[in-house]
């Protein structure tokens, strides 16, 4: 999972369950934290962290925070939470708009190859769809 390198927070202290039910990139705080899958999760409010608890694989985002486009490409890349696509259920994160319209030119393709790339990689978390 991409974490913040100075404070190990998860997606850059950004509220992953904030991309579904507001439609934006919303800051996190610690006083609403989830430790999950080697990281520290921010959330804006004690019902969004509930709600994480509840089914995290759903809300975090796929390829472990990294730009979903640079993994279609077949590349490890970070990626800026605040450039972001919910599609089929699922969160993705970009690391510029450029990626994010590439993605959107031909989503299933992308998704497809990103996955192809993600899946054999050996220290990666569960971040696909099971």
């Amino acid at each position: 999972m991409v974490t913040d390198s100075l404070r190990g927070v998860a997606i850059s202290g950004y509220d992953p369950v904030a991309y579904f039910t507001e439609d934006a990139a919303v800051l996190g705080t610690s006083l609403y934290e989830y430790e999950w899958n080697e990281a520290t999760w921010y959330f804006a409010s004690a019902a969004n962290r509930d709600v994480f608890i509840s089914n995290p694989e759903i809300y975090a985002p796929l390829f472990g925070g990294h730009c979903a486009m640079a993994m279609a490409r077949g590349y490890l890349a970070r990626s800026n939470p605040q450039i972001f696509r919910v599609v089929g259920g699922r969160l993705m994160l970009f690391y510029s708009i450029g990626n994010r319209a590439a993605f959107d030119l031909a989503p299933a393709s992308a998704l497809a190859d990103a996955f192809g790339h993600w899946d054999p990689l050996p220290d990666r978390r569960a971040s696909a769809p099971q």
